[in-house]
Formats: C-alpha cells, structure tokens, sequence
C-alpha cells in the first residue's frame, strides 16, 4: 500500500508540473486584442512536454510508468502534446534530452535521479528550454543550470500506520 501511494504522488507532481508550466508559459503569451477591422488572433501552439524515461522502462510500475500516465492524463485534462522518449541505457539520457530540446519541446521531464548528470548537462547546452528531473532537488547539478526543477517526495508521508 506504501508504494502504491508513493507512485500516485509521482503521477500527480508530474501533472503539477506539467501544470504549473502550461499556466506560467499562458500567462506570458501576449494576447491579442480586437480591433475593429482586424482578423482573429492566430492559434496559440500547443504546449509540448517530452519525458525521458529512465532505464527502467515504461512498464517498470514506478516512476516512469506513472510519469507517463500523468503525461497522457495532461493530454486529455489540458491539450497538451507530449511523447515519451525511451532510454534503454544511461547513455541514450543526453541523445533523448537534446532530441527533446531541438524539437521544441517547452517542458522537458527525466524520470528519476539516475539522470542528474545528464540534465545538468542538457539544461546548460539549452538554457532557454525548461526542464524538471524527478526523485532531484535540482540543486547542485552538472554546470549549476537555472532552468531546471526538481521534484523530490516525502516519502515517509506515502504510507500510513495500520492497527
């Protein structure tokens, strides 16, 4: 039961994420606004996440499987286009992460502390692209970048006492 709830919180920081970041990036966008003779406004693009699983793979029933479920949940809650980049090994995290960043992926998540060096490293070569690592404060990375957030648990506080 611990880690089943453990796992939900990992699912529902990734749609905080994936929220907070849509809202920010919303809220910055200039608006248009009507004057008498204009046209509409052109479509905003969608918001892009891309979420580089760790080498468990998707189907580990843990941080990457739940990444992805709050991945597809924020598909369908706020329209966001999202794909999922597979790493078989912990050489594939920087090819994944700059794949994802010259892609125009606005927010760009790898699962797990595995990657630490490797989103340092990917965050510094793409400074204008936002990043968040899971189980990582984000403090203390590769290069010290500014444009990543990390996203650590409580995990003492996933379970409960049972008597």
């Amino acid at each position: 039961m611990k880690a089943r709830k453990f796992m939900l919180l990992v699912a529902a920081a990734a749609i905080a994420v994936v929220t907070l970041v849509v809202a920010s990036v919303g809220s910055a966008r200039p608006t248009a606004t009507a004057s008498p003779g204009a046209t509409a406004a052109p479509a905003q693009a969608p918001f892009k996440v891309a979420l580089v699983t760790d080498i468990g793979g998707l189907d580990d029933r843990s941080f990457n499987f739940l990444a992805n479920k709050g991945l597809n949940d924020a598909k369908k809650r706020y329209g966001v286009q999202g794909r999922v980049f597979i790493s078989k090994t912990g050489a594939d995290y920087i090819p994944n992460l700059s794949t994802a960043a010259r892609q125009g992926y606005n927010l760009i998540i790898g699962v797990g502390f595995l990657m630490a060096d490797s989103i340092g490293t990917a965050a510094k070569a793409f400074p204008n692209t936002k990043f968040a690592i899971i189980d990582n404060s984000g403090k203390g990375l590769k290069g010290n970048p500014t444009n990543v957030r990390g996203l650590l648990f409580k995990e003492q506080e996933a379970g409960y006492l049972v008597g």
